[in-house]
């Protein structure tokens, strides 16, 4: 069971006045400038810029690149009201009739009323009303899709990231922007340590490689020392490569690559390796088995260091006697002179030693506690000469062990300088790399904002046509939702039809046989007529001749009352026949009046069931009238 329709004007939601529903931002509103100056501070560092660097120059970028630029500033779109004139997607000239919201869909609508029959509606949706208008001039529009001049669009989809937009040379080529370079602050290993701050050797470019030629030290990928044997190009791979006979077994071949000998060596302590992995050794720098001719700063801080310990160590022992400490104090004097003048002292001591034991002591009986303090003497100096001799055994050990330990830091020294030689070579050839991936990165990226630009130029069509193909889906839908309203209306008229027609033929069926049951009662009611009808004249002769007879009674009884008087014997009896004959011409008209009534209601039937008996019923009342 359908529903009833509304068949009143919706009230607008506004008239008038602006409206207060918050309108959807439009990309304009964004931070564009924010976003490339983080952009471009982003790519920057990726090249190898240092944080404020990389801002600076993003600062410097951003204030260059020129701004968006339109030739009409769109109306808003929240300012229009009814009676306002518009056109709709900048082409459909008409007045604004309805603003506000809708059944057949969500969010705020237009309602305009075209000047030509461009419309889909007469301003009525699903059969609501909204507004009133001539046949299809009406049609409903998102309030973006109006505007006050023809052919403007309001430009809310409209990017305003002109990032890409890069000032162009008069040949056709983007200019890169003026900035002044800008070096690293740091090295490419980040590096602040002494190492790094070594000064070149006079006449050296810094970061330059040493002239490679056969018979040299090298160094191999910075870990492995041997002496250049073959430099040039080889069968095995292209370019230029060195064949290196390393120090240690740590090789691949013996000179020969695939058959072919390049130099000669033993097994496994031949290798090839590209020439920009072989660096020479400076003279500075020291080999395995090669001590340093020259003590570095270094290596004589250590041995300060060691003298000192032993000197300390050798103080804490003078506590024997005053003799001990004399000698203690000697043997001070000699570390201070150095490890190496212990043993010309040594001859010394032993000199000494043979003295006192070479002494005569005479045994007179008055000089025996002066003999005595001798021997203790003597006992305390020969105690005190044994610890002293452990004590210079002890500082040559150290001697020795200070001397292997300050050989390994000069040898740790000098490979340090070597590997930081290689490092500034490789630093320079990174800081090459670097230079030219940013200039190739520059020109990479003028080209992206270039294609940028293009691109969004593009997506400004894309948008439009997506805008139109949008309006002209959201015409479709308004379309399709009032013929789809219009075709359920007719099908449910269609379905009223069909049932009214099943209906009709359910009573025709019933009707014809009902008519052949009225057929066959009018073949009885007509049999029963003619012979109500014989009934009727045998009736209406036995009336005729009761009339007959009642007029000759009342005759008679005329005669009567004129011979009453004479026959006053026989009026009773006459009046008893009378009545009788009355009573029985009133049974008479009363049966007649019956037969008459169910003669009536057979002919009523009779007209009923069947419209063509009506000629013969008419025959038939004419008969009983007659």
């Amino acid at each position: 069971m359908s529903l009833p329709r509304p068949s009143g004007l919706k009230a607008p939601s506004k008239i008038g006045k602006p409206t207060g529903l918050p309108q959807p931002k439009s990309a304009s509103s964004l931070p564009a400038p924010d976003k490339a100056k983080s952009a471009i501070a982003k790519s920057a560092r990726a090249a190898g810029f240092s944080a404020t660097q990389a801002d600076k120059y993003a600062t410097t970028v951003v204030n260059k690149l020129p701004g968006p630029e339109y030739e009409v500033p769109p109306p808003p779109s929240d300012d229009f009201k009814i009676g306002d004139r518009v056109w709709v997607g900048g082409s459909k000239p008409g007045v604004i009739a309805f603003l506000g919201e809708t059944q057949f869909a969500a969010g705020e609508w237009a309602g305009v009323a075209l000047d030509k029959q461009e419309g889909k509606n007469d301003g009525s949706v699903k059969g609501i009303r909204y507004f009133q208008c001539e046949s299809d001039r009406g049609v409903f529009a998102r309030i973006s899709k109006l505007s006050r001049t023809p052919g403007l669009l309001p430009m809310s989809g409209k990017m305003d990231d002109t990032l890409s937009e890069t000032p162009m040379k008069p040949n056709g080529l983007a200019r890169r922007p003026t900035t002044p370079s800008v070096t690293p602050s740091r090295g490419v290993f980040g590096s602040n340590t002494s190492l790094s701050r070594a000064s070149p050797a006079p006449g050296t470019r810094p970061g330059s490689r040493p002239a490679l030629k056969v018979g040299d030290r090298v160094f191999v990928s910075g870990s492995k020392m041997g002496t250049l044997q073959y430099m040039g190009e080889t069968d095995f791979a292209k370019g230029e490569w060195a064949g290196v006979e390393l120090d240690e077994k740590q090789g691949k071949n013996d000179g020969a690559v695939a058959g072919k000998r390049y130099f000669e060596c033993k097994p496994m302590f031949g290798l090839f390796a590209p020439i920009h992995k072989v660096t020479r050794l400076t003279s500075g720098t020291a080999g395995p088995g090669k001590p340093a001719t020259t003590p570095t700063s270094q290596s004589r801080s250590l041995m300060n260091t060691s003298l000192r310990l032993s000197k300390e160590r050798s103080g804490s022992q003078e506590s024997v006697s005053s003799i001990s400490s004399s000698a203690s104090s000697v043997s001070r004097s000699r570390v201070r002179l150095g490890v190496t003048s212990l043993g010309n002292q040594l001859p010394l001591h032993h000199q000494r030693k043979r003295e006192l034991t070479s002494t005569p002591i005479a045994a007179k009986p008055g000089h025996r506690p002066s003999t005595l303090n001798l021997t203790a003497t003597t006992t305390a100096l020969q105690k005190a000469l044994k610890e002293k001799e452990e004590h210079i055994e002890q500082l040559l050990k150290e001697r020795d062990l200070e001397r292997s330990e300050v050989a390994r830091a000069a040898a740790q020294c000098d490979e340090a300088e070597g590997q930081m030689s290689m490092m500034r070579g490789e630093q320079e050839r990174y800081k090459q790399d670097v230079d030219d991936t940013v200039l190739k990165l520059r020109s990479l990226v003028a080209d992206m904002q270039q294609e940028k630009v293009e691109l969004v130029n593009q997506l400004d069509t894309e948008k439009r046509k997506v805008e139109d193909l949008q309006f002209q889906i959201e015409e479709e839908a308004m379309t399709k939702d009032d013929m789809e309203s219009r075709t359920e209306e007719e099908e449910m008229k269609f379905r009223e039809i069909e049932r009214l027609q099943q209906r009709e033929k359910e009573r025709a069926d019933k009707l014809e046989q009902e008519l052949y049951a009225m057929k066959a009662m009018a073949k009885d009611n007509t049999e029963k007529l003619e012979s109500t009808e014989e009934l009727n004249i045998t009736y209406l002769d036995q009336i005729e001749e009761i009339t007959h007879k009642l007029s000759q009674a009342e005759t008679k009884i005329k005669g009567y009352e004129s011979n009453r008087l004479e026959e006053g014997a026989k009026t009773s009896q006459v009046s008893l026949e009378l009545e009788e004959k009355e009573n029985k011409i009133s049974e008479l008209e009363e049966i007649l009046t019956t037969k008459n009534k169910e003669v009536k209601q057979l002919s009523n039937n009779l007209q009923e069931v069947r419209f063509g008996l009506i000629q013969l019923e008419a025959l038939l009342c004419n008969d009983l009238l007659h």
